[in-house]
């Protein structure tokens, strides 16, 4: 599935189905599957709506927080004690390498990487206002970035950042209600709240695959 590290995200063009212009195209991301039972690549249909391949995520070695490629990392990042953290990063300090197995108060050595000492809270981000099995939401980002979304039990989703925005689709795994979404995740490891994301456009589909006017998002 995508987004990272629950769904493959960093700052990435374009998107599938509803994530790019907040429609919902048959045959695309978190949208009914075709008229033929298809979905686009990598996506799968799970009872009428396209979902990504439950694929188990991978870490894929040059990227950021993940293993060096033979001493290289990606643009923006460099390699210390053999893990890609973001360049001039201070050890100990989120998403930098640890020190020497130590981390600030409130974060945690993870693999040689700092991250949150707890798992964010699965309510953080909740959705609301009728009977909702998918959804697309579009987010402006305020001074601090976002690092990745952590999609709650149940939930089959994907995320996208670009440009200052961020882009979330998601459904209820096996077409299951949806009321819990999970957290955002910024870059100082903070969990966001809505002081730190404007809602841009949120758009909701029932079991039908109908958009559901009034659907609500909120930060707990």
């Amino acid at each position: 599935m995508g987004g990272a590290p629950d769904g493959g995200g960093a700052d990435a063009a374009g998107g599938q189905g509803g994530m790019g212009g907040m429609g919902c195209v048959p045959g695309t991301a978190t949208c009914p599957c075709a008229s033929d039972g298809t979905c686009a690549a990598g996506l799968a249909c799970e009872l009428g709506f396209c979902v990504p391949d439950d694929t188990p995520p991978t870490c894929e070695p040059g990227t950021e927080s993940c293993p060096c490629a033979g001493g290289m990392c990606g643009p923006g990042l460099s390699c210390t004690a053999d893990v890609c953290v973001p360049t001039g990063c201070t050890p100990g300090t989120a998403r930098c390498a640890c020190d020497e197995g130590r981390c600030d108060d409130g974060l945690a050595c993870q693999e040689g990487v700092c991250g949150l000492a707890d798992p964010p809270p699965q309510d953080s981000l909740r959705v609301g206002g009728g009977d909702l099995r998918g959804c697309d939401v579009l987010f402006r980002e305020g001074a601090v970035a976002v690092a990745r979304v952590q999609f709650a039990d149940g939930l089959v989703g994907e995320w996208l950042r670009r440009d200052g925005r961020v882009a979330l689709a998601f459904v209820g795994s096996g077409g299951a209600a949806i009321t819990n979404v999970g957290a955002v995740v910024l870059a100082n490891e903070r969990v966001a709240t809505a002081a730190d994301l404007a809602p841009l456009e949120t758009r909701c589909f029932d079991a039908s695959g109908r958009p559901v006017a009034g659907a609500t998002l909120t930060f707990e």
